[in-house]
């Protein structure tokens, strides 16, 4: 009997009420096989396909796609900066900046003075101020924002970011 019939044999008996509890006992002991340890060289391998695919994905802005192989990335590669940027970017991208906000401040623990990362933080904050109306997150966005300026002060995207926090009623979420 093959592998398929005989699982099909189990289910059948399991759903029939036929057969004796420890039948169904040994059928809930089954678990799946271990996953075999990957070596550091197929770490390495793997870590650099499933990024690529990811950045794939995200070119073609399917970012919830693209959000599974950056989180297989990152656990490939915790230390990766790339990887965890990218998985920020999806997570803001695919409306969750509480996490993607968690992905960045990792980040700057690891590069402290990362200016695109705070341009990115900031975005993050904003959407937040977006979702909440809670001038907590504008203020969040303004520091980040200035920090990117610090940094590497020719980011004009990011100076009419600032911009339009400032031109924006006490009532109003600023235009993105």
């Amino acid at each position: 009997m093959t592998p398929r019939i005989c699982l099909a044999a189990l289910v059948l008996a399991l759903l029939s009420g036929c057969g004796a509890q420890e039948k169904r006992e040994d059928a809930i002991r089954v678990q799946p096989p271990e996953k075999r340890k990957l070596t550091p060289a197929e770490e390495k391998r793997e870590y650099a396909m499933t990024y690529e695919r990811g950045l794939a994905m995200a070119q073609r802005r399917d970012y919830a796609v693209a959000l599974g192989y950056f989180e297989r990335a990152v656990e490939l590669a915790p230390a990766s900066i790339e990887a965890r940027f990218a998985l920020g970017a999806c997570y803001e991208q695919t409306g969750d900046p509480v996490r993607a906000i968690r992905q960045y401040q990792q980040i700057l623990t690891i590069r402290p003075n990362d200016a695109d990362v705070y341009a990115n933080l900031g975005t993050s904050y904003v959407k937040l101020y977006q979702r909440e109306h809670n001038k907590v997150w504008l203020s969040l966005a303004r520091d980040a924002w200035e920090r990117s300026l610090a940094l590497r002060p020719g980011q004009s995207d990011v100076r009419n970011y600032l911009a339009s926090i400032d031109a924006t009623p006490r009532h109003a979420a600023p235009v993105k």
